[in-house]
């Protein structure tokens, strides 16, 4: 009787790591989200809202490729806050990355042309602030 229980308990510990194994193949690992960038766009010192901005970190030193981490679209005072997992912020902390700025929006707030803007190693959060050109309007009627 005391094998039987014996080769339950060993069966149940079995399956258990299985799952726990099926669940991590299925859905990834674990990993903890954090906020990895954030700052403020701006065109001609005033804020810009409805903008793209978008994060990613390099792999190595010598990459000249950047992984894409988020992105997040300003808000009505050209807030942004990026949130990644925790292993980019020692991507970022180790080899830098690049902050990407693009006006989705159209004429809604302005045309503006997109900013690509580079960064060395530091830790997380990364504060960039972003000051974008307005796209000049073509007169109308032509």
């Amino acid at each position: 009787m005391k094998a039987f229980r014996w080769f339950e308990k060993a069966l149940l510990a079995i399956l258990s790591l299985g799952v726990t194994a099926v669940i991590a193949a299925c859905y990834g690992g674990y990993y903890v989200m954090q906020k990895l960038a954030g700052g403020k766009v701006t065109s001609g010192g005033l804020p810009v809202g409805g903008i793209e901005v978008c994060l990613s970190s390099k792999s190595d030193a010598a990459s000249v490729e950047a992984d894409l981490v988020g992105c997040a679209t300003t808000d009505e005072v050209g807030q942004y806050d990026i949130e990644g997992p925790d292993h980019e912020a020692n991507q970022i902390l180790n080899y830098g990355g690049r902050v990407e700025a693009t006006d989705k929006d159209g004429v809604t707030n302005g045309q503006y042309e997109t900013k690509v803007v580079d960064f060395g190693p530091q830790a997380a959060p990364v504060t960039v602030d972003i000051e974008l050109t307005k796209v000049a309007e073509e007169p109308a009627g032509e």
